[in-house]
Order: structure tokens, then C-alpha cells, then sequence
């Protein structure tokens, strides 16, 4: 009788300890973390001097704690807890380039943003101007052309095309640093000959970019497009200073609809020029009454007949 007591409690526990261990070794166990941050968008300059450079960016879609490594000419300068960076002690007039990475507490890194560029301010030092100028679209009558916006655009109101010497045109600042923008010149004589370049204006005028010859094809398309029809102006969602256009499209005998540009004016001033499209939002106009008016111009510079309306503003209105 003694031994089964013995047998029994040895039995017991031996059942015991196997349950501990098949219950131990079947825990789960975490992975781990192998997935990178979102790559930062958005990278910009935002303030430039003698001796520093303002940067900042967008985190992106976060789902965990992130710190930024800011880079400067490939080598590590700052690990940053938050979307920007002020690098200081810079040189006067050299040139430096920033990318930023992600990285979260894991140490997985992203890709890193593009590259900015950007040369500090100093004595003698002309701030840099647009880059890459190429003609994208060549026609009798017009040329449109395509450069990239410098990255320390952060006090550029404008840029301005010249031919040769000559102002031809201008259009307002991009809102996309270091990507292309686009400006169209028209009113040029079917083959014609041109050299272009383009300019930053800053306080001062930029350096230009390299200078693009293009001349013009010529053209016997000597008709005019029909006139926009159904001209309409109301008032701009933002407000009774601001107007918007709306008109039927005008046809060709020769240029597709989608091709036609439309010149918009307000009492005689340029308001905006479209390309294939029948409205303007947002235009700018005055307490009394506003002569709008829009007309359509070919491929080959011929323009139709003006249609015009009138938009009156109260003056009540102090927007």
C-alpha cells in the first residue's frame, strides 16, 4: 500500500511539471519592428542668410514616435524631434545640400527627400535664380516653357521671361519649390526667332537660366477663332472683391477646342489667360461697375472678337 502512495503522488507531479512546460513553451512572442516611417514630404527652405538656412518639412502619416536626420552635403548634422531645422555657422556665399530621412524608435529609416540646394547670402553673393529651362510647346503664335523653381524660393515674388534683353513676360511664384512651372509667351510672330531665359525676381533680380533658341513654325492660318459666348460673372465664393468668369467655348477652323487660349480682362488690365479651359475664379474686382471681357487666340496668334459684360459691385462691399 505504501508504494501506490508513493506511485500516486510521483505521478501527480510528473503530470504537473509536463503542463507547466507545454503551457511555457507555447507563449507568443513579438516580432519585430521592421517597417520604416513614411518619407517627409514637402522639404523646404524657408530662410536663408550669411550664415544659416532655415529648413522645414511635412512628417507624413505617422503611426509611431519619429525623429528626423537632417543631412547636410551627406554627412549627419542634426537629429531632429520635430518637421524643421535651423543649420547655423554657416559659410558666407558657399553652396550646401540637405536631404532629410525619417526615423522611428525601432531605428528603421525611411528614404530620404529629395535633395535641396541652396547657396548662402553674403557680400557679392547673387541669390540663386530658376534652373533647366526647356521649351515644352512650340506653335506659330506662342511658346510655352518649362524651368525648375529654385529651392530657396521662400522670397521670390515672380519670374520674368526675357528675349534677349526684353521683357516678354512674367508670371507669379510657384507654390511647389524645385518642381517645374510653366509660363507661356505669346503674341510672336509665326517663324520668328527667339532666345529665352528666365529670372527670379527677389529685391534684386536672380541670375538668369541657360538661354533656350526656339524659332517659331510657320503658319498660313490666317482665321480667327469664333468669340466666347455666354460670358458670366458672379461673385467669388471668398467674397464681393472677387469675381467669377464663366463662358462657352469658341471653335476653330484649324486649332481643337482644347488648344484655343483665352485672354481675360477686367476694364481693359489682364486678368489671367487659360488654355482650353472656360473659366477664371477668384479675379479681383473693384466697387462699381467692371467691364469683363474675354476673347479667344489661336495656335497662330489670331484672336477673335472681344465678348464683354459688366459685373457691378456694391459699395457696400469693403472685402
Amino acid at each position: 500500500m505504501i508504494r501506490h502512495r508513493n506511485l500516486r503522488v510521483v505521478t501527480v507531479l510528473a503530470t504537473t511539471v509536463l503542463c507547466v512546460s507545454v503551457s511555457l513553451g507555447t507563449s507568443p512572442v513579438a516580432a519585430a519592428d521592421t517597417t520604416a516611417p513614411p518619407t517627409a514630404t514637402m522639404p523646404r527652405v524657408v530662410n536663408v542668410s550669411a550664415s544659416q538656412v532655415v529648413l522645414n518639412w511635412t512628417p507624413g502619416q505617422l503611426t509611431e514616435p519619429t525623429r528626423w536626420r537632417v543631412f547636410r552635403n551627406g554627412v549627419l548634422a542634426k537629429t531632429s524631434v520635430g518637421s524643421s531645422y535651423t543649420d547655423a555657422n554657416l559659410t558666407p556665399g558657399a553652396w550646401y545640400s540637405y536631404t532629410v530621412v525619417s526615423v522611428d524608435l525601432a531605428g528603421n529609416a525611411s528614404a530620404p527627400t529629395r535633395t535641396l540646394t541652396v547657396q548662402t547670402r553674403g557680400p557679392g553673393v547673387r541669390p540663386g535664380g530658376p534652373r533647366e529651362l526647356v521649351a515644352t510647346d512650340v506653335d506659330p503664335g506662342r511658346v510655352t516653357l518649362s524651368f525648375t523653381v529654385p529651392d530657396d524660393d521662400f522670397d521670390v515674388s515672380g519670374y520674368q521671361v526675357f528675349d534677349g534683353s526684353v521683357l516678354v513676360a512674367r508670371t507669379w511664384a510657384s507654390s511647389w519649390t524645385g518642381l517645374p512651372a510653366t509660363v507661356a509667351v505669346r503674341q510672336l510672330a509665326p517663324g520668328s526667332a527667339h532666345a529665352f531665359s528666365v529670372a527670379a525676381v527677389r529685391t534684386t533680380l536672380s541670375a538668369p537660366t541657360n538661354t533656350v533658341a526656339v524659332t517659331t513654325p510657320a503658319s498660313s492660318d490666317g482665321s480667327a477663332p469664333t468669340s466666347p459666348s455666354g460670358l458670366q460673372v458672379t461673385e467669388d465664393r471668398y467674397g464681393c472683391a472677387f469675381a467669377d468668369i464663366r463662358w462657352q467655348p469658341a471653335t476653330d477652323d484649324t486649332d481643337p477646342t482644347a488648344e484655343l487660349d483665352y485672354e481675360v480682362t477686367v476694364d481693359g488690365a489682364p486678368a489671367a489667360t487659360v488654355r482650353g479651359q472656360t473659366q477664371v475664379d477668384a479675379v479681383s474686382v473693384a466697387v462699381g461697375s467692371n467691364t469683363v471681357s474675354v476673347r479667344a487666340v489661336d495656335a497662330s496668334g489670331n484672336g477673335s472678337a472681344v465678348t464683354s459684360t459688366q459685373h457691378v459691385v456694391d459699395p457696400s462691399c469693403t472685402e
